[in-house]
């Protein structure tokens, strides 16, 4: 989900990439450690190598993207998910994934609640877009950031609330030492889900100190959760 440049600090931890690091990590995902290293160290032959909008249908196999930018904007918004949805549709889309700045919006009971068209909204996933591109026949993971409640309390509280929004009643969760991606099926596409977590569970990914990323962490790895109501 495309926003304008906000001059933040996201998106610079990129150690991991740099050569005295390429021994530790290259051997969990050789393929996407690769390419993302070519992305960000040695600077292919895009005028800018970390411009996303460098990034397209050809870079990964099976995968169609939306490409336009998203603003704060109501009207903006409503017209960026109709053409969104029509695109994949026309596509043959499965599965969509949705990646916000921030995740699913007010998560926290204790603020005021997030309203499309307001500051930063667009930097926010909703929870009707997400019922409603289920409605559409698609499948949705999305991105979701940690805010600063009990990690395994904001996990299973969202993985319930969205197992509520499909007839299967279930949804799964995948947690990083960071980030939350929470993947809400459709029924007819459980087979094809069904081998991609078993997958996962069987990959590097789901070995201790995988996604090591500091000394007060270095035995984390994606966890993988299943949610009913």
């Amino acid at each position: 989900m495309l926003t304008q440049d906000d001059n933040g600090p996201d998106g610079k931890k990129t150690e991991y990439l740099k050569d005295d690091q390429l021994n530790l990590f290259r051997h969990f995902d050789p393929d996407l450690y690769d390419f993302l290293r070519g992305k960000i160290h040695e600077h292919e032959t895009e005028r800018v190598s970390r411009d996303v909008k460098n990034f397209t249908d050809r870079q990964l196999k099976n995968a169609k993207f939306h490409g336009e930018s998203l603003s704060d904007a109501r009207e903006n918004r409503e017209a960026y998910f109709r053409r969104m949805w029509s695109q994949f549709a026309t596509s043959q889309v499965d599965l969509i994934f949705f990646d916000p700045d921030n995740g699913l919006a007010n998560n926290n009971n204790s603020k005021s609640p997030k309203m499309k068209g307001t500051m930063n909204s667009s930097k926010n996933l909703f929870r009707d877009e997400v019922s409603e591109s289920l409605n559409k026949g698609f499948s949705v993971l999305f991105y979701q950031h940690f805010d600063r409640t009990s990690r395994s309390d904001l996990v299973a509280r969202l993985g319930s609330e969205l197992a509520a929004m499909t007839p299967i009643q279930k949804s799964y969760s995948f947690w990083t030492p960071h980030v939350v991606f929470f993947l809400v099926p459709l029924e007819k596409h459980m087979e094809m889900i069904s081998n991609a977590i078993v997958r996962v569970l069987a990959s590097r990914w789901a070995q201790p100190r995988s996604c090591r990323t500091s000394l007060k962490n270095d035995q984390r790895h994606i966890l993988v959760g299943m949610h009913n109501i």
